[in-house]
């Protein structure tokens, strides 16, 4: 979070406040920006529960052992592969997520198959809490698209037996539209890569201008990094539609994931193209946003 103290505070949530910084001396100033606006609010900020991660974009790309102070205190100093919990995700760089997390979710599917209820029952709650439940690990790109086909392998016999269908029945009578008479589950693997596009498309079409113009310069520093020289705002739109071709044949690795290399890989397998050489636009078959 950054900007002048009348920005910042409109931004105070309960969860915390992320100070970043592209230089030391500007990331000193965003800090004192935050606490003074915090103060004013009658908001501390806790040392100990605060941590800091120090990331450079230059050969060799990764984390720097850089220590930060808050009021003389020693900020906890994350080193690449360890991670910290902000607003509900783990903050790091080439961070291993915890598989308990996957098998927890996996388990409480299993369990809401497996319980007592009547067969309409378990899959109404399968549908109103369990999917809805994972949205928001895979809008942050938490794991990987084989760790929900995993959940979804897993999970589909139980949801087959609740309907009483042999396990050679066809998938598509499970996860095909509920228009068409099927029952209409979502199916996680497939989700993920929807939700890429989409988080990527929120932000480059943002109603904030701030917001959308950042988007653009990061998704163009992205394409950047992919083709080893200045993108054209054409060249944007062929990367994000995970295009192999051209400028991207030769491959290049960016060094980071992110949003737009999620929304370039998803893109490509469900068939999406981008268009941002003019009002962004994305279009799946016949249909365009």
């Amino acid at each position: 979070m950054w900007g002048s103290p009348a920005l910042l505070r409109n931004w105070q949530i309960g969860f915390g406040v992320a100070v970043a910084g592209a230089t030391m001396w500007l990331k000193d100033q965003h800090l004192a920006c935050a606490r003074s606006s915090l103060d004013r609010l009658g908001l501390r900020l806790n040392a100990s529960k605060c941590a800091t991660l120090h990331l450079s974009g230059r050969p060799p790309i990764g984390v720097r052992n850089t220590q930060f102070f808050l009021q003389d205190t020693a900020l906890k100093s994350l080193n690449e592969g360890d991670a910290t919990t902000f607003l509900g995700a783990q903050i790091g760089f080439h961070i291993i997520p915890s598989k308990s997390t996957i098998a927890e979710i996996t388990e409480i599917g299993l369990k809401i198959l497996k319980s007592k209820l009547a067969p309409w029952q378990r899959i109404d709650a399968l549908k109103t809490f369990f999917y809805p439940s994972a949205v928001y690990l895979l809008r942050m790109g938490t794991f990987q698209k084989t760790d929900w086909k995993e959940v979804d392998k897993i999970i589909r016999p139980e949801i087959k037996s609740t309907l009483n269908l042999p396990q050679e029945a066809s998938n598509e009578y499970i996860y095909g539209s509920s228009r068409r008479g099927c029952y209409g589950i979502a199916l996680l693997a497939e989700d993920a890569d929807i939700v890429a596009v989409d988080s990527a498309f929120k932000l480059l079409t943002s109603t904030d201008g701030r917001v959308a113009r950042e988007a653009h310069d990061h998704a163009r520093d992205s394409a950047c990094r992919r083709i080893g020289r200045e993108s054209t705002p054409f060249e944007v739109g062929s990367y994000l539609s995970g295009s192999c071709e051209g400028a991207f044949m030769e491959s290049r690795d960016t060094g980071v994931a992110s949003v737009w290399s999620r929304a370039r890989n998803a893109s490509g397998r469900l068939g999406v193209t981008w268009s941002t050489d003019g009002p962004t636009a994305i279009r799946h078959e016949d249909k365009i946003l």
